[in-house]
C-alpha cells in the first residue's frame, strides 16, 4: 500500500468513507474475528462501528488549533495516563529517561538547557522557565567549565535579564573559544548583534551578522544586516540584503518599504515604484526577532 491509496488528491474521501476504506483493506489480510478487543467497544467507536484505524491508527491531539496528528505505525496505541507534554500540573519538566547515572550538577545542567529551550516553545511561561533556567545553569556552571552550549544559554538568559554586561561577557567567551558548535557559535552572535545594535555600533555588528548568514538561513539576520548597511550607506549591499530577506520570507509589507528608497537612491525608479506598491499591498511583517 503506498500514501496515495487512503490519500488519493484525485478522489478525496470524507471521514466515514476514510474509515471504511480503512477497515476495508486492513481485512484483506486480517480475520475480524482476530481482534483482541471486546465487540462493545469494537462496535462504539466513530464515524464507522467497528473501524480497524481509530484503534490502530489512532489520531493525536497538537498544539496547533484544529490539527491533529494521525499515528501512521500501524500497531496497538495503549492510552497512558498522561497524554500531555513532558511538564507536569505545576510546569515542571519531568524526565523521560532515568538520568540516576549523571551526577547532580550534570542534572543541573540538562535540565537547565531544558528550560532554556523551552521557554522558545511556551510563551506563556517565559519567565518561568528561563528563571528556572538561570538558576539551573548558575549551579552547574560552578562546577563544569569550558562548556560553550551553556555559556552560550547564559548569554541569552542574561540578554533577556536585561544583564547586559554579562550577556556580552559570556557571548564574548563563546565567541573567542575554538570548535564551537555552529547552532552554539550562532546563539552567542545573535546575543552579540543585539548588544551592538542597541549601543549604535553599526559597523561593528555588520561582521558579525555577515557570519550569522553564512551560519544559519534566517531571515531576521539579513534584514538586520540590510539595516545596517542602509544606515552606514552602503546602498548596494544593503539591497541585496534586503533582497535575500524577501527570497526566505516573501510577502514582507516593511522589506518593501525599506528597499523603495534604496532602489530610488540607487537610480532604479521602476523597481522603486514596484517595491512601494508592493508595500501598500502587503501586511508590514510576518516575522518578529526572539
Amino acid at each position: 500500500m503506498t500514501c496515495h491509496d487512503p490519500h488519493d488528491p484525485h478522489h478525496p474521501r470524507d471521514t466515514l468513507a476514510q474509515a471504511t476504506f480503512g477497515r476495508n483493506r486492513c481485512l484483506e489480510c486480517h480475520q475480524p474475528t482476530a481482534c483482541g478487543e471486546d465487540d462493545t467497544r469494537r462496535q462504539a467507536t466513530l464515524p464507522l462501528a467497528d473501524s480497524c484505524t481509530v484503534c490502530h491508527m489512532p489520531q493525536v491531539d497538537t498544539d496547533i488549533p484544529h490539527i491533529a496528528f494521525t499515528h501512521h505505525h500501524i500497531a496497538v496505541h495503549r492510552k497512558t495516563s498522561d497524554t500531555k507534554s513532558g511538564l507536569s500540573d505545576d510546569s515542571e519538566l519531568k524526565t523521560i529517561q532515568d538520568l540516576s547515572r549523571f551526577s547532580d550538577i550534570e542534572r543541573d545542567r540538562i535540565l537547565g538547557l531544558g528550560y532554556y529551550r523551552l521557554h522558545f516553545q511556551r510563551p506563556w511561561s517565559h519567565d518561568r522557565f528561563l528563571a528556572r533556567a538561570d538558576r539551573l545553569l548558575a549551579s552547574a556552571t560552578k562546577k563544569i567549565s569550558g562548556d560553550t552550549v551553556m555559556t552560550a544559554a547564559r548569554a541569552e538568559i542574561a540578554w533577556e535579564a536585561r544583564r547586559v554586561a554579562e550577556a556580552g561577557r559570556l557571548a564574548d567567551e563563546v565567541i573567542s573559544s575554538s570548535h564551537v558548535e555552529p547552532e552554539t557559535r550562532a546563539a552567542a552572535l545573535h546575543v552579540k548583534v543585539q548588544i551592538l545594535l542597541e549601543r549604535q555600533n553599526l559597523r561593528k555588528a555588520v561582521p558579525l551578522l555577515e557570519e550569522l548568514t553564512r551560519l544559519r538561513r534566517n531571515p531576521i539576520d539579513w534584514a538586520l544586516l540590510g539595516h545596517c548597511h542602509s544606515k552606514t550607506g552602503k546602498t548596494t549591499e544593503a539591497i541585496a540584503a534586503f533582497e535575500k530577506v524577501l527570497t526566505i520570507a516573501p510577502g514582507q509589507g516593511a522589506i518593501h518599504q525599506a528597499l523603495a528608497p534604496l532602489y530610488q537612491s540607487a537610480g532604479d525608479n521602476a523597481l522603486a515604484r514596484k517595491h512601494r506598491s508592493e508595500a501598500r499591498r502587503l501586511p508590514p511583517g510576518g516575522f518578529r526577532p526572539r
